[in-house]
């Protein structure tokens, strides 16, 4: 059985990961409208 910590662990590790991916889009974006 997974522990709800490892679980908790992975989708944080997960949402970094997009949110960290979203950023550099808005960036670029932004980067390119200016």
């Amino acid at each position: 059985m997974v522990s709800l910590k490892t679980v908790a662990v992975e989708v944080e590790s997960k949402l970094c990961r997009v949110m960290a991916e979203a950023e550099c889009c808005c960036l670029l974006v932004t980067a390119k409208v200016k």
